[in-house]
């Protein structure tokens, strides 16, 4: 069985196409990651479940699943940080994140979030400085083919807009000019 996000609607539901050896089918999913608690998002109530334990002893460690998918006697609960399978009403694959993993995940996506709402890119230029000062005082560098030297100039103007390598860039396609 392979899930797959096919949209989002207004409502905040997540349309989820199934397939399987029966054809396509499509089960909707009530998606609001924030309306749940801090432990609901994160399973903070711990990892004890094992396989063979039952919905309840699931339900109590890792909270109500966001999403559910039944396929015969096969019930897939989907969690935020992944998700467990039971047959028979039985735990039968875990698949969950590490907590840790987990929180360090939202943590960064909520900073990305903070940055990119704020228009923060001084991080992102400080680290596009540090690699512009390597490459200037690389000797290999230059020794590349120009054709490396610009594919790596245009990648750098795309991971770093604030760090201006124009010159640097147009030096190099003036010389790809030059040699041909």
């Amino acid at each position: 069985m392979k899930l797959h996000i096919c949209s989002i609607v207004a409502s905040l539901t997540v349309a989820i196409a199934v397939r399987s050896d029966e054809g396509p089918k499509t089960v909707k999913v009530p998606f609001n990651p924030f309306g749940l608690s801090i432990n609901e998002r994160t399973g903070a109530a711990g990892d004890s479940v094992q396989i063979g334990d039952g919905y309840d002893k699931v339900k109590k460690a890792y909270g109500k699943p966001i999403g559910q998918v039944y396929r015969g006697k096969l019930e897939v609960l989907i969690y935020p940080r992944g998700q467990v399978e039971l047959r028979d009403g039985k735990v039968s694959k875990i698949k969950m994140q590490d907590k840790t993993a987990y929180t360090t995940q939202l943590i960064r996506k909520a900073e990305r979030l903070r940055m990119e709402r704020d228009g923060d890119d001084t991080v992102n230029d400080e680290t596009g400085r540090t690699k512009l000062a390597e490459v200037l005082a690389d000797p290999e560098f230059d020794a590349k083919p120009l054709a490396e030297q610009i594919n790596y100039w245009r990648k750098f103007k795309r991971d770093f807009p604030g760090v201006n390598v124009d010159p640097f860039y147009e030096e190099a396609l003036d010389r790809l000019k030059e040699d041909n």
